[in-house]
């Protein structure tokens, strides 16, 4: 671990910030170990993670050692309603927070610092324990007993949601009842993963401290998971962060952007390079030299990849205050999510670092370092002076009306090999991304990773595809009736299309317009769910 240096801004409205503090909610505070395979992510519950929130890291690649690729990173989100910018993101908390504990009111987009308290906390739940406690072999675990599949009881008169953590109802009453005297009976949590963290945030407890800016009224409900899969090694070192975005508000909001801000620390955090690979919905980071203080001669290489959402822009920042550096205000962190430097100039293909003349573009150093000979734009070729890089990923624009929800899922992939070094681990972390994708899209259904809710599976020959391979368009045959969804995602994890179909008759389905290429076709009722390949030509 290494010692952070931060930058330190002047508040200039600190004596609202101040009085808006004693009023509103406190900052999330509660955080958790997400450690069930090879690497070990610390989780916070205020938008942001993976630091002791005063100058360390607390994350662990791999587990057990004394490194990590990740100092810290956060959740950005921010669109236009009638040309006023709405904005929450996280970075350090040096001037606060946009983002608070707890549900919001569903009519008024609302909650206090009473309630904000209660959901100052992050629930997490093994697999095991739930095996455990349905089969009658252990008491149910404070995870499973505490699960807040309903609302906390509040004080203020708040209407928040009839359920918030998703819980398989066994009795089907839309209640989450804990029977520990017949557990087989027993509603139960329905996580994803051998272990995960759930918590709910939201950015309108309280002013908007990070950022200075104005809040969405959006409620987050946050998980976390992992697999513990030793013969799987690229899933065994990878851990999955889902957020369900809800707009409480009554604003309808345009140009809205989702962001992922990462603050890579290859070890030593002062000699890395990034990377964005468009092929993947992947950006990265490795070390910009061959040997590093603590991973020594075999620096590893950390992906973030976007699963089920495209990667629309990727942006870097320097730990400065040049027109590269920090952002300060609301539009900076906004400008950033979209490819644009502080002074409002985008960022161009100039061969080095972005920031100058050459061909705008949405995503910086596209090229592949480890390919011997290539010229194409990467911080190697460029020959870039390695430093402590922030990079951000951020995925639109989108339009988001009130009561709209928005998913998107991070899959953090960690690449080590045995004997590699910081260019052939870069090499292999693509392998391992793609890998990631096709095994997240087909449910990820390897031998070792079944999830602790028992998915029931549709077999696949309960439902027929045809013609596959498909030209203008296909058909899908249900064998049983019932309500049914289908779901066409390319190989990206990009959805195509979303369905309502019913069981026992033939559904068509037009390709027009759709590419070329290999598709998932994902059918899906309640909990039960089959996938198939489809091949489009």
């Amino acid at each position: 671990m290494k010692l952070k240096f931060f930058y330190t801004l002047l508040v200039i409205l600190l004596g609202i910030q101040l009085q808006s503090f004693a009023q509103g909610a406190g900052p999330g505070t509660a955080g958790s170990y997400l450690d069930i395979n090879n690497v070990k992510f610390f989780i916070l519950n205020g938008g942001d993670w993976g630091w002791n929130l005063v100058s360390n890291t607390l994350n662990q690649m791999p587990k057990g050692s004394k490194a990590s690729t990740i100092f810290a990173g956060g959740l950005w989100i921010g669109g236009y309603d009638h040309g006023n910018l709405h904005i929450a993101a996280m970075t350090y908390r040096q001037n606060g927070e946009d983002f608070f504990p707890g549900p919001l009111d569903m009519a008024t987009a609302r909650t206090d610092s009473a309630s904000s308290r209660q959901y100052n906390k992050i629930w997490g739940v093994h697999k095991n324990d739930i095996d455990s406690f349905r089969n009658g072999t252990k008491r149910a675990s404070y995870g499973i007993k505490s699960w807040p599949g309903e609302p906390l009881p509040n004080t203020g008169g708040w209407t928040f949601a009839n359920t918030l953590a998703p819980f398989v109802d066994v009795d089907s009453d839309g209640h989450y009842n804990l029977d520990t005297l017949h557990p087989k009976s027993s509603d139960y949590p329905k996580i994803k993963g051998d272990q995960a963290i759930w918590w709910v945030m939201n950015d309108n407890g309280n002013y908007h401290g990070e950022t200075h800016g104005l809040s969405l009224g959006v409620e987050i409900r946050s998980m976390v998971y992992g697999y513990n899969c030793t013969a799987d090694t690229a899933l065994n070192n990878t851990v999955f962060f889902e957020y369900q975005i809800i707009n409480r508000s009554q604003f309808s909001y345009d140009s809205l952007y989702i962001g992922n801000f990462t603050d890579f620390d290859i070890g030593d955090g002062f000699d890395d390079y990034i990377g964005t690979d468009t092929s993947l919905n992947a950006y990265y980071g490795y070390n910009g030299e061959p040997h590093d203080s603590l991973y020594k001669n075999n620096p590893p290489a950390q992906a973030v990849v976007f699963l089920d959402a495209p990667l629309n822009n990727t942006m870097y920042y320097n730990n400065d205050f040049t027109t590269m550096g920090n952002p300060g205000k609301a539009i900076d962190y906004y400008h950033l999510m979209k490819s644009v430097w502080l002074d409002s100039t985008h960022v161009v293909n100039d061969g080095k670092t972005g920031h100058g003349t050459g061909t705008p573009c949405n995503y910086v150093f596209p090229g592949y370092p480890d390919s011997a000979g290539s010229k194409s734009w990467t911080e190697k070729n460029a020959g870039n002076v390695p430093a402590d890089r922030r990079m951000i990923g951020s995925s639109g624009p989108y339009s988001m009306k009130p009561g709209a929800i928005k998913y998107i899922t991070f899959a953090y992939v960690f690449t080590q090999l045995p004997n590699g070094n910081y260019l052939s681990n870069v090499a292999q972390m693509r392998k391992d991304v793609a890998h990631i994708r096709n095994i997240y899209n087909a449910g990820i259904t390897t031998a070792c990773s079944t999830t602790g809710i028992e998915e029931a599976e549709i077999p696949n020959e309960d439902f027929k595809v045809f013609p596959n391979p498909a030209l203008d368009g296909f058909s899908v045959e249900i064998e049983k009736g019932g309500h049914y969804t289908i779901r066409l995602m390319n190989v990206l994890g990009q959805t195509i299309f979303t369905k309502n179909v019913e069981g026992s008759q033939r559904n068509d389905f037009s390709l027009l317009g759709i590419p070329a290429g290999v598709y998932s076709l994902i059918l899906s009722s309640g909990d039960a769910m089959g996938v198939k390949k489809l091949i489009v030509r």
